[in-house]
């Protein structure tokens, strides 16, 4: 086997790994927003801001009742930050046995970026596998 062919093959097993965290991250996600059944109106008390090297993160604190608990809690932006503001009232899903476990509805844009990890989850591999077949038919 060439040199050229264990470095595509081996690019592919590192492809179908990333492939498969990406698939278990997915699934995860959709699983811990099946179980948020109850639902609550709750107020945006700030909006964190957090800078990398390279890139910058934000996260929404929320306030709201879950039934005896008093929720204070944070959750990613997955919205632009400017689309909230602080004292803002928001519906909220959560789960019922763990209050923790909440999304915001208004910030919930999973159902479409869900879709484009999965795509390219699936893609990864395909486009890797042609390559690995293209450069064993050249040799």
């Amino acid at each position: 086997m060439s040199e050229l062919l264990k470095a595509v093959l081996m690019a592919e097993a590192v492809g179908l790994c990333f492939s498969a965290m990406i698939a278990c991250g997915v699934i995860s996600k959709r699983r811990k927003r099946k179980k948020c059944t109850a639902q609550a109106i709750g107020e945006i008390t700030e909006i964190l801001h957090e800078y990398g090297a390279r890139n910058s993160y934000h996260h929404l604190r929320v306030r709201f009742d879950a039934g005896s608990f008093h929720m204070n809690a944070v959750e990613p932006c997955d919205c632009p930050p400017r689309a909230f503001s602080v004292g803002e009232k928001v519906e909220v899903c959560y789960d019922p046995a763990d209050p923790q476990n909440f999304y915001v509805l208004a910030n919930d844009r999973n159902s479409l970026n869900d879709s484009l990890f999965i795509a390219v989850a699936i893609g990864i591999p395909i486009l890797m596998l042609f390559i690995a077949l293209k450069v064993a038919r050249g040799m």
